[in-house]
C-alpha cells in the first residue's frame, strides 16, 4: 500500500473525530469556545505519532510557497531549541528515543512557543491535516463502550457544567477504540510499505516533522531524497 494510501485512510478515519466533535459542539454550543482564533491549544509542544507526521508533510506541501517557507522557518527555529536541551534525540530524530521524562522537561524548557502552522490571525495552517490530538483537544475523550479515555478538556470549554457528570459523558461519549483499532491497522500497513519497524511506538511533535528531523523513519520523501543524496 502507498504512503498517499496510507494517508488518506486515516485521514479518512480522523474523520470519525470530526464528526464526533461536531456533536459534542451540537450539543453544547453554550460550553465549548472552540472555533477559529481561538489559539489556546496552539501553544507549547507535545508528541504525535507517525501518521499524524505522515499527514502533516502533505499539509505542509500543500501550502502556498511564501506560507511555506513561513512555517519551515519557524518549525526549524523549534527544533533548534529543542534539539538542544534534548541530545539524546538528535540521531534518529525520534522522541521515544529519550525517556519521557526527559522529554517534559524539554518541553516544559523550551516553553509555551506557538505551532509553526499557527497563522497570523489564529487560523490553524494545516487544518484539514491537523493532528488527532488537535482534533480532540476541547472535550474530553469518552469511549462508548469503557467510559473516559481521556479525562482532561480545555480549560476555557465547560465552564459551568461537569463534562464527566454520566448524563453528559453519554452525550461525549464516541466509539474511540474502533478509531484506535484503524489507527493500529494503518501503522502496520505503513511499518510494511517503509520498512521502519516499530512505527506504533514512534513519537514525534509538529516542529520536527516541519523541520524534517526524523522524517525517514515514516517514509518521507523529502527525507529520503535527502537520503539519496548523502549516499551519492
Amino acid at each position: 500500500m502507498s504512503r498517499a494510501r496510507i494517508a488518506a485512510e486515516y485521514q479518512s478515519a480522523l474523520g470519525a473525530v470530526d464528526r464526533w466533535f461536531g456533536r459534542c459542539i451540537g450539543c453544547f454550543r453554550d460550553q465549548l469556545r472552540c472555533g477559529r482564533g481561538c489559539t489556546e491549544c496552539c501553544h507549547g509542544l507535545f508528541d504525535i505519532g507517525a501518521l499524524d507526521a505522515l499527514l502533516l508533510e502533505d499539509g505542509l506541501a500543500a501550502l502556498p510557497a511564501k506560507e511555506r517557507v513561513d512555517v519551515e522557518a519557524r518549525g526549524r527555529d523549534i527544533a533548534g531549541h529543542l534539539l538542544a536541551v534534548l541530545p539524546a534525540v538528535r540521531a534518529s530524530g525520534r522522541l521515544d528515543a529519550a525517556t519521557e521524562e526527559a522529554v517534559d522537561a524539554a518541553f516544559e524548557q523550551v516553553g509555551p512557543v506557538p505551532c509553526p502552522f499557527l497563522g497570523p490571525e489564529g487560523e490553524c495552517r494545516a487544518y484539514a491535516h491537523r493532528p488527532a490530538v488537535c482534533r480532540m483537544q476541547g472535550a474530553p475523550v469518552i469511549d462508548v463502550a469503557d467510559g473516559p479515555v481521556h479525562e482532561e478538556h480545555c480549560r476555557l470549554n465547560f465552564p459551568t457544567l461537569d463534562p464527566l457528570a454520566p448524563a453528559h459523558a453519554r452525550r461525549l461519549a464516541f466509539d474511540y477504540r474502533a478509531f484506535q483499532a484503524a489507527e493500529a491497522g494503518l501503522l502496520a500497513r505503513l511499518e510494511q510499505d517503509v520498512g521502519e519497524p516499530g512505527l506504533a511506538e514512534l513519537q514525534t511533535t509538529i516542529p520536527f516533522v516541519v523541520a524534517g528531523v526524523g522524517a525517514g523513519a515514516w517514509g518521507s520523501p523529502r527525507r529520503m531524497r535527502s537520503d539519496r543524496r548523502d549516499k551519492s
